[in-house]
């Protein structure tokens, strides 16, 4: 199943995906997830071109301070983004993209957090997943972009920004990994 996407869908309860199927955005698609809601993938392949997935709390400083559910939730599927942005305001200590069993390519992608507490961007479990060429912005009291255990991981031509008083751009536990055409570079920067 294809379904073509146009214009911002503000998205109140949780969506589930369960079927194989592809999003493809035109115009500057974006997909609005509120508090509680999220996208869940279950024994599914799903793929994502030009679209924005964005989770913001509301402007109480209770939703905006506590933990809310991830942006997306997969298991057992296989997940492909292209050209997509990922935006949230909340704090993702499960990570944005929180995925188990599961397959994820990622290609020209962007994922932006900022939060006053944790910004996670993908956090897997015994899964497999591609960066390539992709962008992360992360900024809370701690920011990771990638939490993975248990997994296979391969990242190309990456860009992070950090700004977190515990920064890190990935943490691997029992991994494979492999890095390629990547530059370190690391700018401190201190307020009088």
């Amino acid at each position: 199943t294809v379904v073509h996407l146009r214009g911002h869908f503000i998205v109140p309860q949780s969506l589930t995906v369960a079927a194989n199927c592809r999003f493809v955005g035109h115009d500057g698609t974006c997909l609005s997830f509120k508090n509680n809601s999220c996208l869940i993938v279950r024994n599914a392949d799903a793929s994502f071109e030009n679209c924005m997935l964005e989770k913001n709390a509301d402007k109480d400083m209770y939703s905006f301070l506590s933990a809310s559910t991830p942006l997306i939730d997969a298991r057992d599927a296989k997940l492909a983004f292209e050209r997509c942005e990922f935006v949230s305001n909340t704090s993702t200590p499960q990570g944005i993209i929180q995925a188990v069993k599961c397959s994820i390519s990622m290609v020209s992608s962007g994922i932006t957090i900022q939060t006053l507490g944790q910004a996670v961007g993908i956090q897997c479990l015994k899964s497999s997943i591609r960066s390539d060429n992709d962008r992360f912005s992360l900024s809370g009291e701690s920011a990771v972009a990638f939490a993975l255990s248990d997994s296979m991981f391969e990242l190309a031509s990456p860009k992070f920004i950090l700004v977190a008083d515990k920064a890190r751009c990935a943490e691997l536990f029992a991994s494979v990994y492999a890095f390629s055409e990547n530059v370190f570079a690391n700018e401190m920067h201190t307020s009088a």
